[in-house]
């Protein structure tokens, strides 16, 4: 990247997470951490900065006033989702990376209230990231998250997922999503 700030031509630097300032419950932070002047650099040096929120726009602007926004968007054609089936449980779940354990665990206990109450009328299913706990409830199961937007999509639709929860703590990283 050296060699191609070197050669004074445009660039374009894309980002669509707050990477200078990862949770400290995010397993990666220390990887991230240490690349945190690499990620400064880049900032810095590029002709445009392109974000996915305004939030996110606001944190970098101190790294570069030429920021543009390009939110995130969905194929809506790849996402189908398969009719309910009558009679069986209603689905509680959640779609996401691994990276996410900390905000799945702030609604645990509801989780856990809901599954107490209304028994084997529930059940849990997540895919890419789920916590001990979660895992502990009743019908619970899970699914390997798949980086393959398009394998994602399919997973998703066939998951039979009624109620889907995304759950975020309040912290700079995810007001920047």
């Amino acid at each position: 990247l050296d060699a191609l700030f070197a050669l004074g031509k445009p660039v374009l630097y894309d980002l669509d997470d707050l990477l200078i300032d990862l949770p400290v419950t995010n397993p990666h932070r220390a990887e991230y951490e240490s690349c945190l002047p690499f990620i400064v650099s880049c900032l810095e040096r590029s002709t445009a900065v392109s974000v996915s929120t305004g939030e996110l726009a606001k944190a970098l602007r101190p790294y570069n006033r030429n920021i543009h926004l390009l939110p995130n968007l969905i194929d809506d054609a790849l996402f189908h989702r398969r009719d309910r089936k009558p009679g069986g449980p209603v689905v509680i779940g959640y779609a996401g990376t691994p990276t996410h354990g900390a905000d799945l665990e702030f609604i645990s206990s509801a989780l856990e209230r809901i599954a107490l109450k209304h028994g084997d009328r529930v059940a849990f299913r997540f895919l890419g990231c789920a916590t001990g706990r979660l895992a502990a409830l009743p019908g619970f199961s899970s699914l390997p998250f798949d980086p393959d937007y398009q394998s994602y999509a399919r997973k998703l639709g066939e998951s039979g997922i009624d109620i889907a929860v995304a759950p975020l703590a309040d912290n700079p990283f995810n007001r920047c999503k």
